[in-house]
């Protein structure tokens, strides 16, 4: 056991270390408070967090809600790869047309140089029927006198009438072209002549 001076010793050490002087005091009381104070900030800033965080959740499910789902999004991404397709379609389609529209450009300037060489041949064909067109008239004119054969030429069959060369009698005809050749055609004029 121990004695008794070593106790007052021990109990002297454990009593100086009890003792609270006022600056330990003084150094407690401002950690207390600095605790308290670390407390209160603490709590408004988890506060403020629990509200930022509300704030977020809140926008979040407002973004969700407005945004797409992903079939929308699927959907949509369809929607634009067919435009895109339908566009691609417009331009080939208009490359086509323009290619088409020179093709008929070509063409048109080729049927305008024919049009002009057809009415070149035309004009000459006129001066040259200008030019036979008497000859004609006076050549049917004569047979018609040589002949006496008047021509009805608003007939679909061959038709007309031989007059005698003194105009007292008058023979009519009438034949069929697709029935007779020109053959028998020619001599039954013939015959009727004399």
């Amino acid at each position: 056991m121990a004695s008794f001076a070593e106790t007052k010793a021990v109990m002297d050490e454990v009593g100086t270390l009890f003792q609270v002087d006022a600056e330990d005091h003084e150094n407690v009381a401002a950690i207390a408070k600095t605790q308290s104070e670390t407390r209160a900030f603490v709590a408004e800033r988890t506060e403020n967090m629990k509200e930022i965080i509300k704030n977020f959740a809140a926008k979040a499910k407002t973004a969700e809600a407005e945004a797409m789902s992903m079939d929308e999004v699927r959907a949509e991404e369809e929607r634009v790869a067919a435009l895109e397709r339908a566009r691609a379609t417009v331009l080939s389609d208009i490359s086509a047309q323009t290619e088409q529209a020179r093709a008929l450009e070509s063409n048109l300037a080729q049927l305008q140089d024919e049009t002009l060489s057809l009415q070149e041949k035309q004009a000459a064909v006129a001066a040259e029927k200008k030019d036979v067109h008497p000859k004609i008239r006076n050549a049917l004119s004569l047979y018609a006198n040589i002949s006496n054969i008047s021509w009805d030429f608003n007939s679909d069959s061959i038709k007309g009438h031989v007059a005698t060369p003194s105009g007292e009698t008058v023979k009519p005809f009438s034949l069929n072209a697709h029935k007779h050749s020109m053959f028998f055609i020619t001599n039954y004029l013939w015959d009727m002549l004399e």
